[in-house]
């Protein structure tokens, strides 16, 4: 018998269901956004009906800067439903990206030494810094998210706790991949739609499936209150897609700051004089004033040229940002890719650019998905060919040996990055040393890097693991290096890593645990901390394994430390 299936109300409630008998401690991410609003009356209605003797926790972050009806709104939600909300309204400095000036790219809500420029009076019953032992000034405001869930698990001597997010799928291809990515993220139970933050402690998205259409005729059916700023945006002529609440200074929110100016005139006038750069980019942000799909070549120069000279007038902050924002491009297109039309596809291949040209691509698309190299950096930091020798575009072996020294003298320590996970496919690279797949795994598919069409290791052969292991020890010991930080781990230790059910083979124990590289971590760790006691190793993995560090004979893995990318990010 087919079973029938559900409408997005009905699976919501099965969901909630879920959420509500597994995890004793469970609270709303709540914006004052259609979406969280809806999320969050769905968990009230819920609570009330099921007569559940508990309270739900909502966690707002109250970023200061925000049309009134939000404020407004927020405070209607939360006084109604008091007897069942616990609440924690956050305002905090935390740190948070602005994109409406040259010379800062982050501003503060309720900075005490800016108190007299605030927009708005603090709300009662708010937390503050003093509340929150773990706060940092330089902290970012999604940084402050993430240990916030750990605060609060730590306060409520939880045994698991949940946080739900109203976050949709349609709502952007960003959003669609906090769902649906498969690598670097531990599911409940196989819940494609609950995450693992840390141990016991997870992120839920129970309408992620829910249409913007869903998310209007939930509010109309069931007569929830709702942010009347969207009534505004529909008299402003704001297209449907368009109507978000979301901090006003971030680079999605510049095209539409000037709505403030028509929508909430007074606080635009506040606002002018709390954070820099807002007239300009409110009256200008979006247009030709800008560059704004008009720029074009001066006579005499090439496009490098230019933007190197563009570069050369920026502030040096403002300059480093967006030399960094460069290489995460370059990174990008040599290790992930995109999709370019074959016309363009044609033009890089003359210009002599090493391109290459995939099979197959997961966007919906008539371009065709490409990987490139750059002629100014064609090697790759990452991209390791010569394994006993530093490259020579940055000087001899013995240039190398004297930084060290010298780093050395000056009582600074040096740690390698150092790649044992994967190899890049060059003709005179490890690929089929021998013509055989020497050093890669032994199947083919099974081979390649899901992400950067890199080669993995097979730690199953010796001949590899000596490889590795006296490569490792030849930096510590011929080099003089102080420790090494092994990139992308989580490539190593999972066999599911990025892949889909199917592309994958499971161990001997059915689960997807890489024993073969699990044994030669351990055994590399081992030796280098026999040959070099003082040596420093750590891991970079963004996953959830649970014996990471700590010593071998202790039955753990060996490293000394984790290095996760989510705090990576640059300020």
């Amino acid at each position: 018998m087919m079973r029938e299936k559900l409408n997005v109300y009905e699976a919501v409630q099965v969901r909630l269901d879920k959420i509500f008998s597994d995890f004793d401690n469970v609270y709303v991410s709540f914006s004052g956004g259609k979406d969280s609003g809806v999320l969050l009356n769905l968990c009230i209605d819920y609570i009330r009906e099921h007569r559940l003797k508990r309270k739900l926790g909502v966690f707002h972050m109250d970023y200061e800067v925000q049309y009134r009806e939000t404020t407004s709104y927020v405070d209607r939600v939360l006084s109604s439903n008091s007897d069942i909300l616990e609440v924690y309204r956050v305002c905090v400095p935390f740190k948070v990206p602005t994109c409406t000036s040259m010379f800062q790219n982050y501003w503060r809500p309720w900075d005490r030494e800016l108190q007299n420029l605030w927009v708005n009076k603090m709300p009662e019953n708010s937390l503050c810094v003093e509340d929150f032992p773990f706060y940092d000034e330089n902290m970012w405001d999604y940084q402050f998210q993430l240990k916030f869930a750990e605060w609060l698990h730590e306060k409520k001597d939880a045994g698991r706790t949940c946080c739900l997010i109203g976050i949709r799928t349609q709502e952007s291809f960003n959003r669609w991949r906090a769902i649906h990515i498969k690598n670097k993220v531990q599911t409940y139970r196989r819940l494609k739609w609950v995450h693992q933050l840390a141990p016991r402690i997870y992120n839920a998205y129970p309408i992620f499936d829910w249409k913007t259409k869903d998310i209007w005729i939930a509010n109309g059916r069931f007569g929830w209150d709702y942010n009347h700023l969207y009534d505004l945006f529909y008299q402003a002529g704001v297209p449907l897609e368009m109507q978000r609440v979301a901090s006003p200074f971030i680079s999605q929110a510049i095209a539409s700051l000037k709505l403030y100016r028509a929508i909430d005139p007074n606080m635009w006038g506040k606002m002018i004089g709390r954070v820099n750069g807002v007239g300009f980019a409110g009256l200008y942000g979006g247009t030709s004033a800008l560059g704004w799909q008009s720029v074009k070549l001066p006579q005499g120069m090439t496009w490098k040229s230019y933007m190197e000279f563009l570069l050369g007038t920026l502030p040096e902050k403002t300059r480093e940002g967006y030399l960094q924002k460069l290489s995460v491009s370059i990174k990008f297109w040599r290790e992930k890719g995109g999709c370019l039309a074959e016309g363009t596809i044609e033009k890089l291949k003359q210009a002599g650019i090493p391109i290459r040209v995939e099979g197959r691509t997961n966007y919906k698309t008539v371009k065709k998905p490409v990987r490139m190299e750059y002629l100014d950096d064609i090697t790759g930091g990452y991209s390791t060919y010569a394994y006993y020798a530093p490259t020579s575009r940055f000087g001899s072996v013995a240039d190398f040996q004297k930084l060290v020294d010298d780093l050395h003298q000056a009582g600074v320590g040096v740690i390698l990055d150092w790649t044992p996970a994967q190899f890049p496919r060059y003709a005179s690279g490890l690929e089929k040393f021998d013509g055989t797949p020497l050093y890669e795994r032994q199947n083919p598919a099974e081979a390649i890097h899901p992400f950067w069409g890199t080669l993995l290791y097979n730690y199953g052969s010796p001949m590899v693991k000596d490889f590795l292991i006296s490569n490792a020890c030849f930096w510590a010991e011929v080099y003089h290096a102080d420790g090494l930080r092994m990139d992308d781990v989580d490539a190593m230790l999972y066999l599911d890593y990025g892949r889909n059910p199917g592309e994958w083979t499971p161990n001997i124990y059915g689960t997807n645990e890489n024993l073969d590289a699990l044994e030669f971590l351990k055994h590399l760790n081992s030796i280098v901390k026999k040959r070099d006691p003082g040596a420093l190793l750590i891991a970079q993995e963004d996953g959830l394994w649970p014996e990471l560090t700590d010593s071998v004979e202790s039955d753990h893995i060996g490293f000394d430390y984790k290095w996760s990318g989510g705090w990576t990010r640059s300020a």
